[in-house]
């Protein structure tokens, strides 16, 4: 027994086991592929949308969509209002009239805008990058945005790169 300012202490010890079963599961379905992805695939040597006969893509086929009248609106205002910034963002620096011309009226079979991809650095200008994918193929077809931005954060790794293998 131990002793503390000459007060007994006394120390108990308890042992708990525990057991646990790990189930194996089978892997989930296969699902079969959405409408939208069934409607267009991807040309990778022209970076452009080949429609499928009898199908509907949303625009011409370089991605130029009908982008509702509202959005367009708020497109255009982010965008003077971020120029009018002090931002120091990647979405300020890359995100030049020239580009934002070229994107501004592209959509993504998802439904995806230009707005969708600036809309948090439009929000928060102090935002040190600004830009999301909000779908996969918005990495193609806002890639005059993505590819410059991808490339400035990390630092040389430019689109054409790839990962380094494991050694």
């Amino acid at each position: 027994m131990r002793r503390c300012a000459g007060v007994p202490i006394t120390t108990t010890i308890t042992t708990i086991t525990t057991t646990t079963t790990i189930l194996q599961l089978p892997p989930p379905p296969l699902h079969p592929l959405l409408p939208s992805q069934q409607q267009h695939q991807y040309n990778s040597n022209t970076h452009l949308h080949q429609h499928l006969p009898g199908t509907y893509y949303g625009g011409e086929e370089d991605g130029m969509g009908t982008v509702p009248e509202a959005i367009m609106k708020r497109l255009e205002e982010g965008y003077r209002e971020l120029q009018a910034t002090p931002s120091k963002s990647l979405l300020k620096k890359y995100l030049t009239p020239m580009v934002f011309n070229q994107l501004k009226r592209r959509v993504t079979a998802a439904g995806a805008t230009l707005l969708d991809v600036i809309q948090s650095g439009l929000a928060n200008p102090d935002s040190g990058v600004g830009v999301y994918a909000p779908d996969a193929e918005s990495y193609i077809m806002f890639r005059d945005l993505f590819d410059p931005v991808i490339d400035d954060y990390h630092g040389g790794f430019g689109s054409r790169d790839l990962h380094p293998g494991i050694t």
